[in-house]
């Protein structure tokens, strides 16, 4: 028979994951509403997890072995809308309402330029200009490609108060165009913004009232329109000078950025953390696999995506609706980004392939047919407890404490999710960190158990829990209640 006074039930109930994913190793640091995985999720506006969508391709024969090195997005004053896409050493475009896939990329409208040189690109009067700091800068217009001289080889171009801005990459000044000319560089003024540090400006972001420089260890605004000796402009000490930006592709007028250490959200002349939950990742990486981080917006979906370039091929999805919450996406397998957000556009999020050649848009319930893998594992629960802890010599919280008798936590789990057709499959694990004799054994942890069935009881010494579910089609996780009670040994 069991001892006397045995506890009851408990049963809190947990719908709330607004927090997101956070990858920090203790316990302690991680909130109520966050998870310690969210493998392959978004969060939904009600805030509870759902699988990510899946990848369909948009040109159905492929471009040939190699990546989409670069994608672009170009609508003309006309209405019409191309894809427009690097491959190898050529450049192609097709006229595309955004949805609706195709068969094949007609011929190169450019061929020649530099491999492995990323294109970057805007629109201005009507066209579309491209540069890659090696080749030429360019204009195409839907039909033909046409290099502008006066352009200076750089990284990416920028507009702020009816001018390009660049970088010049020979100078690593700042330069600009003449007034609404593009085709015109002279005469307006080159800018050396102090590099006594010797660090490079890595990025410019035009915003609302002036642009932002940023170098990868700093950050500064420019003010003013008008550019030359007798204009306006002026450019302030750093605002941040121990926070940059890592790369070119890494600042999203959006109002985010990533630094080495942390995602950032920014202003003309001000700096904020936007969550610590990935600090042990993106301290992890080295500068070289930080200069190539590459973001996009996703207007339609309230989200920025940030590509890194781990060995898992992780891509960071930043949720705007839920203050800057994260999850992780694994599988894309993306060279690069594009969204269709002119004004009649799908919105729809594309991806440029990494090794095969096509174009996907983020859409369907598979990835081109492959089951999409989610995980999701929950943070430690301490029996509901809220109170502070010494975490290396915490006391259990147990009723009617014998110390000669054996005690036992039952755990369990009642799982609410649904699936979105085709077959789910659930695998729950345990992750149980033992007692010792008077702390917790920090490094000793229990061996982890499947169950098939989602509602589960586990007898296992301890009382701090974690569960982690996978699924190999779309689910939504809707919350969980976690069952628990103490009892005595059985007599």
């Amino acid at each position: 028979m069991r001892a006397p006074n045995t506890p009851i039930w408990n049963k809190p109930r947990f719908r709330d994951f607004t927090g997101g994913e956070n990858l920090q190793v203790l316990p302690e640091f991680i909130a109520p509403n966050e998870v310690q995985k969210a493998f392959n999720c978004v969060i939904t506006p009600e805030g509870l997890l759902e699988t990510r969508l899946g990848r369909t391709k948009v040109n159905t024969t492929s471009l040939g072995a190699g990546p989409i090195i670069s994608a672009h997005r170009y609508s003309k004053e006309n209405g019409t809308r191309y894809l427009v896409v690097q491959h190898g050493t050529s450049l192609y475009a097709k006229s595309w309402d955004g949805s609706t896939p195709f068969a094949a990329f007609p011929v190169a409208v450019k061929t020649g330029l530099t491999a492995s040189k990323k294109l970057r690109s805007i629109i201005w009067k009507d066209k579309l200009i491209l540069t890659n700091g090696t080749d030429q800068a360019f204009t195409f217009d839907g039909t033909t490609c046409v290099d502008v001289a006066a352009i200076p080889k750089c990284k990416a171009l920028y507009l702020y108060a009816g001018r390009l801005w660049c970088v010049d990459e020979a100078t690593g000044f700042l330069e600009n165009s003449n007034l609404e000319d593009y085709t015109n560089w002279t005469g307006t003024g080159s800018y050396k913004v102090r590099d006594g540090d010797g660090d490079k400006i890595t990025a410019l972001c035009p915003l609302p009232g002036g642009m932002v420089i940023a170098k990868k260890n700093s950050l500064q605004t420019l003010y003013g329109t008008n550019p030359g000796a007798t204009g306006n402009i002026s450019i302030d000490e750093p605002f941040s000078k121990h926070i940059g930006v890592i790369g070119v592709d890494a600042m999203l007028a959006e109002g985010v950025f990533m630094g080495r250490d942390n995602l950032y959200g920014f202003g003309l002349n001000s700096i904020n953390p936007v969550k610590p939950t990935h600090t042990p990742l993106l301290t992890s990486l080295t500068a070289a696999e930080r200069a190539v981080v590459f973001a996009i917006p996703h207007p339609a979906d309230r989200r920025a995506l940030f590509q890194l370039p781990t060995a898992d091929k992780r891509c960071l999805c930043v949720d705007e609706q839920h203050g800057g919450a994260i999850t992780s996406w694994y599988d894309l397998n993306a060279a690069c980004f594009a969204v269709c957000d002119d004004s009649d556009d799908s919105g729809a999020l594309l991806i440029g392939d990494a090794t095969n050649g096509y174009v996907y848009s983020y859409s369907g319930g598979t990835d081109d047919g492959s089951a999409i893998t989610s995980r999701i594992k929950t943070a430690y629960i301490d029996h509901n407890s809220t109170s502070l802890k010494e975490w290396s010599s915490y006391i259990p919280e147990m009723e009617s404490l014998d110390t000669t008798a054996t005690y036992r936590f039952y755990h369990g789990y009642d799982v609410d999710y649904q699936t979105y057709g085709g077959m789910l499959t659930s695998s729950f694990k345990q992750n149980l960190l033992t007692w010792g004799v008077d702390k917790w054994g920090t490094a000793v942890w229990g061996n982890g158990s499947k169950f098939n069935d989602p509602l589960f009881m586990h007898d296992a010494r301890g009382n701090r829990i974690s569960f982690e579910t996978v699924c190999y089609n779309r689910i939504g996780f809707n919350g969980f209640t976690t069952k628990y009670r103490n009892v005595g040994a059985d007599i």
